[in-house]
């Protein structure tokens, strides 16, 4: 594949994912009335990622695509290419979550929330952040961008520190049932954590 079109494809599927993001969770705030915001955006339990972890997923990819232009590649067009295909993958797993996680906030209550185990959550208690790292991974290895691919590793820890945090606060919320939850699914990794 072409460089410009695998550019164009990663702009393309990247805006399409953002828009479908958006749509979802525009939609689910509509209609609670921002109800759930604290609980869906983690500020209650997180308020540092909840503030500034889009700014850095956000400054990771502007310095991708910029080291890209300026830079010729750090990997090889297969690996590249093999980049882009995973990378259009997490775009769906990462629609396919957030349409979920839409859904699950527009319809539990206050008093009684319900603990999240279906679709994607069936398999990973956080596939949300697992798509963040895949997606920030793959799209800075198909731009070829060896800087932007370390600022996506240096995000790592901020995903670490709040899927802590989100387990303390939902083992609190849920108890046993959480509990029981975590063994049947891994975190952010199938069959590794």
């Amino acid at each position: 594949m072409s460089e410009f079109t695998r550019d164009l494809v990663l702009i393309s599927a990247s805006l399409l994912t953002l828009a479908a993001v958006a749509r979802s969770f525009a939609r689910s705030l509509r209609r609670d009335s921002r109800q759930h915001y604290g609980l869906g955006s983690g500020s209650v339990f997180d308020a540092f990622t909840a503030r500034y972890g889009s700014w850095f997923f956000g400054l990771v990819v502007v310095l991708a695509f910029a080291d890209h232009l300026l830079r010729k590649s750090d990997f090889n067009t297969e690996v590249q290419d093999a980049a882009g295909a995973l990378f259009l993958v997490f775009c769906a797993l990462l629609i396919w979550t957030d349409r979920r996680l839409a859904n699950h906030f527009d319809h539990y209550q206050v008093e009684a929330p319900a603990l999240m185990t279906v679709g994607p959550y069936a398999w990973l208690r956080h596939p949300r952040y697992a798509c963040w790292i895949g997606l920030l991974v793959t799209l800075t290895v198909a731009l070829g961008s060896g800087l932007g691919f370390l600022a996506a590793l240096a995000f790592l820890p901020l995903v670490i520190r709040r899927v802590r945090l989100e387990e303390r606060f939902l083992l609190d919320l849920y108890g046993d049932r959480y509990t029981d939850y975590t063994l049947q699914t891994d975190r952010l990794i199938p069959g590794l954590w």
